[in-house]
C-alpha cells in the first residue's frame, strides 16, 4: 500500500511527521550529524495533540452497557449485579436519573473485568 501526502514543508509540519513515523526518514528532516553547531542538536518534542482523554470525555449510559455486556458474557454475572448493589441499584436502568455515578460505575465495572 502506499500513501502519499503533500504538506508544506515547515518546522510544525516535519515535528508532526517525526512524532507519527519516529523510524522513517523524512527528506528535509535534518539529523543531529547534518546540522553544523558546536553542540549537538536535540530532536523536537513529540507535538502534543488535544485529543481529550478517557477522563475527560463523559462516561454514557452506552458506555457503561458495552462494559456491562462484556461482564455478562464472560460469565460474571454475580460480579455486574454486586457493582450494581455498590451503588443501590439492580439494574443499568436504575442509573438514568443518576447519571453522575456513570464514572464511578465505570471504574468499578473495569475493576471487576480486570
Amino acid at each position: 500500500m502506499k500513501i502519499t501526502v503533500t504538506m508544506e514543508l515547515t518546522q510544525e509540519n516535519l515535528s508532526k511527521l517525526r512524532a507519527l513515523l519516529p523510524d522513517t526518514e523524512i527528506p528535509g528532516q535534518l539529523s543531529m550529524f547534518d546540522a553544523p553547531s558546536e553542540k549537538p542538536v536535540e530532536p523536537d518534542k513529540p507535538v502534543k495533540e488535544d485529543k481529550p482523554t478517557g477522563e475527560d470525555k463523559p462516561i454514557t449510559k452506552t458506555d457503561i452497557r458495552a462494559v456491562a455486556l462484556k461482564l455478562s458474557k464472560a460469565g460474571k454475572q454475580k460480579e455486574l449485579a454486586a457493582a450494581f448493589a455498590k451503588f443501590g441499584c439492580k439494574k443499568l436502568s436504575d442509573f438514568d436519573s443518576r447519571t453522575e455515578d456513570y464514572p464511578a460505575l465505570m471504574r468499578e465495572l473495569v475493576n471487576v473485568n480486570g
